[in-house]
């Protein structure tokens, strides 16, 4: 309209003003029903959806296709192995790969990555797109899925206590934290998000259905003089030997796979099997390489441990916990076994905490009940099944970098 000199302020334009809008809006209509026809053909001949090529694809040549680019689909092919290990956030994604968030959550929910293409609710299989494995996609949603949290707005300044601690029994699936829930929204909740037959059908539980009966357990030691006597008994056990050279060569290995899986020589799922299993034989030599505790240090930290968790914040209570226990196995609200950790072993706590603990239900009436926290005769379980004199010789040591 500018280049034909057309005026909306002079009124003997409008008649060929109008007569330009109509012309132009047809010729964009009609610009658009064939856009949308070379589409559709498009789709129907050659499998191919309109759009921008995702991350790891490009369209080059003169038909422009979707065709996987062997310089950035390696890429995407690490983010899915590193997502799928449970290890990493988005954010933490976000930080190595140099990439934003949201754009990291689309190519990780992208089904496009293993062969699945879209378009306008159909969809199609190409091989030639197949980047990655069914497995491992699904671990990446399965992961993402474990992630997902509700029951009210993320509470930052609020510590999880139980963080990592808690397994299913039934499955070893974790029990991840859900949000708060309650009248008040002040109770944390937590989530099996896909219930194994053990557990039962009943998803969520608040956390202080397990998390009052560990804390009452640290609360309630066991000092009495028949259990100091027994864990004396233990302490005059002799130590097992050091072996500073295995600790080191393990941490060695360690390192170097870590290497090889970051430079793509491992997958996600290699790099996890085998280093658990350098984990396990870390775990072997651990205790041997921790400094002897003297018997009067035991009894004096059983005897002020009660009295100074009660006094703790929630982040020294928590640091506390984790100090103790290594894994608590669960089915609903009830235990089956608790694993604790070398430092509780060497502190005599597999002797000293009590299998039966009176918790308080109702602070207001002051209502308590006895509940019993651990199942078995034998309470709490060690960390493997050793025979009782080595059991015995493992609490003459401490750790060194997980003090309490």
């Amino acid at each position: 309209m500018c280049d034909s000199r057309l005026l909306s302020s002079d009124p003997r334009d409008w008649q060929r003003l109008k007569e330009q809008a109509n012309r132009a809006e047809d010729y964009s209509l009609d610009m658009g029903y064939k856009i949308a026809d070379g589409y559709k053909a498009k789709w129907h001949k050659y499998d191919d959806p309109p759009g921008k090529a995702p991350l790891g694809y490009s369209r080059e040549g003169d038909s422009s296709l979707l065709a996987i680019n062997p310089a950035t689909m390696p890429l995407v092919v690490r983010m899915f192995e590193r997502y799928a290990l449970r290890t990493m956030s988005l954010d933490e994604l976000a930080g190595e790969f140099g990439l934003n968030r949201y754009r990291i959550a689309d190519v990780l929910s992208n089904p496009i990555y293993k062969g699945i293409v879209r378009y306008k609710g159909a969809s199609k299989y190409r091989a030639d797109l197949r980047a990655i494995s069914d497995n491992l996609f699904e671990q990446a949603q399965a992961a993402g899925e474990a992630r997902k949290r509700a029951g009210g707005p993320a509470r930052s300044e609020r510590v999880d206590l139980l963080s990592g601690l808690l397994m299913c029994a039934g499955c070893g699936a974790r029990i991840g934290r859900d949000g708060y829930g309650g009248k008040k929204f002040d109770k944390q909740q937590r989530r099996h998000r896909k219930p194994c037959n053990a557990w039962g059908e009943q998803e969520r539980y608040f956390s202080e259905r397990w998390l009052l009966p560990l804390t009452a357990q640290l609360e309630q030691i066991n000092t009495s003089d028949g259990t100091v006597a027994a864990i004396l008994r233990a302490l005059e056990a002799p130590p097992l030997p050091a072996d500073d050279l295995a600790a080191k060569r393990i941490e060695r290995e360690r390192d170097a796979l870590y290497r090889k899986y970051r430079s793509g020589a491992l997958s996600g799922a290699e790099y996890v099997a085998a280093d658990e299993g350098l984990q396990q034989a870390a775990g072997a030599v651990e205790t041997a390489l921790e400094p002897t505790l003297t018997p009067d240090e035991v009894i004096a930290y059983l005897r002020d441990l009660p009295s100074v968790f009660a006094d703790a914040d929630d982040r020294e209570r928590s640091d506390y916990l984790h100090a103790v226990y290594q894994r608590v196995e669960v089915l609903g609200p009830m235990f089956t076994r608790v694993t604790l950790t070398p430092h509780a072993e060497a502190h005599g706590l597999a002797l000293a905490l009590p299998e039966a603990v009176s918790i308080r239900q109702n602070v207001r009436s002051n209502v308590e009940r006895s509940n019993t926290a651990m199942v078995g005769a034998r309470g709490f379980e060690p960390p493997t099944p050793w025979p009782p004199a080595k059991c015995a010789a493992r609490l003459r040591h401490a750790p060194t970098e997980r003090p309490v």
